[in-house]
């Protein structure tokens, strides 16, 4: 497929609670528990309930006699990164479908939305792009225009072009989407592969305008592709200066062959996303197995053993959740129960190999409180 279409972030804001845990369930369709307490929170709001890039900040702050007072009720606000929204659906959930049903409830406000078309077979032509950028031959309702060029001298630099502020309610990037992906160094055949992301960037009733011409595209069995392939063509096109008025200068032929290629999207893409379980397990791997080398030395394999089967026991809702979605997990399908059994089972084998025979193991061994 020459194009794909994904939603790259999604922010709300529900005005008919304050509960956090509310919110998780009815609306995000998740379990409460695998999120975590950061103690903290942002724009506003004092707390912050986390899973891996998505965030539900709630308490937020009373107006006082600082900021002209006020009793606003802020109730509780959403927002999931482009990664949040891969972890989303690694959880079973559908970003499009979530969206949709923010913009049909009442009480919820779409603050944010981020759509993302993405190119990995030529259709779009990043220099060319540029050329058009430098020859002024991008006509836009967008007025503030910006180049960013990131080079090192050493690899093929990484480019974006921005239309419009990132700070309005409407922003277009076009950029090297494998040049951000990819380490030059690890992958220079991914780092220099072609990956080009168009992406808008909407806010507020931009955002419900976007997403309610999406949903009534669908309900009217439009493509998902033609309704994205439309609002871009509506707000940005790229030009040939054939008229002294260039409001009259016809579209350019390679920038309508490209709209084509979004046309062509049926459904929304998921775009692959290392799981947490994997960088969990480099990151074990980098930090902490230099310190279990010094540990097992320092306290016995049977020792170590035993602190594994406590670590078993005391695992989080989010860490079994973080194993279940993992599919590269070996005994996932399995269901917990038979999970159990494999455990105790290999727990057992390695004591009648060492030769244990009690599990007082750990009597002499200091342990944190």
């Amino acid at each position: 497929m020459k194009c794909q279409v994904l939603f790259d972030w999604l922010s709300f804001s529900v005005l008919s609670t304050d509960d956090p845990q509310k919110v998780i369930t009815d609306i995000l369709k998740l379990d409460a528990d695998i999120f975590d307490e950061l103690g903290y929170g942002r724009n506003g709001y004092r707390n912050c309930l986390h899973y891996d890039h998505i965030s539900v900040y709630y308490n937020g702050r009373e107006g006082t006699e600082k900021n002209g007072g006020g009793n606003e009720f802020m109730g509780v606000c959403v927002s999931m990164s482009g990664s949040g929204c891969r972890t989303y659906e690694q959880l079973g959930g559908n970003v499009l479908d979530l969206a949709i049903d923010v913009y049909r409830t009442d009480g919820v406000n779409l603050t944010r939305l981020d759509v993302a078309c993405d190119d990995k077979d030529g259709a779009f032509d990043m220099d060319e792009l540029i050329r058009y950028y430098n020859e002024k031959r991008i006509r836009s309702g967008c007025r503030k225009r910006q180049i960013v060029q990131c080079n090192d001298g050493e690899y093929a630099p990484a480019r974006t072009i921005y239309i419009g502020s990132r700070k309005s309610d409407l922003c277009f990037r076009f950029y090297d989407k494998a040049k951000e992906h990819f380490d030059p160094k690890d992958d220079p055949d991914g780092y220099n592969s072609h990956w080009i992301r168009v992406e808008m960037q909407a806010r507020h009733e931009v955002a419900e305008n976007i997403i309610q011409h999406i949903y009534t595209g669908l309900l009217e069995s439009r493509s998902i592709g033609e309704s994205v392939a439309e609002i871009l063509g509506g707000h940005i096109q790229m030009i040939e200066l054939d008229d002294s008025n260039i409001s009259r200068c016809s579209i350019s032929r390679w920038w309508l062959d490209f709209l084509e290629t979004v046309k062509g999207v049926k459904v929304t893409a998921k775009e692959e996303k290392e799981h947490i379980f994997e960088r969990k397990l480099r990151w074990f791997y980098n930090s902490i197995v230099p310190l279990a080398s010094a540990l097992v030395s320092g306290i016995g394999e049977r020792n170590m053993l035993e602190l594994m089967q406590m670590g078993y026991t005391r695992r989080s809702k989010a860490q079994d959740t973080m194993l279940k979605t993992y599919k590269g997990f070996g005994i996932h399908d399995l269901g917990e129960k038979v999970s159990k059994k494999i455990m105790h089972r290999l727990y057992e084998q390695w004591k009648r190999r060492i030769g244990l025979t009690d599990c007082g193991l750990l009597d002499d061994v200091p342990l944190p409180a």
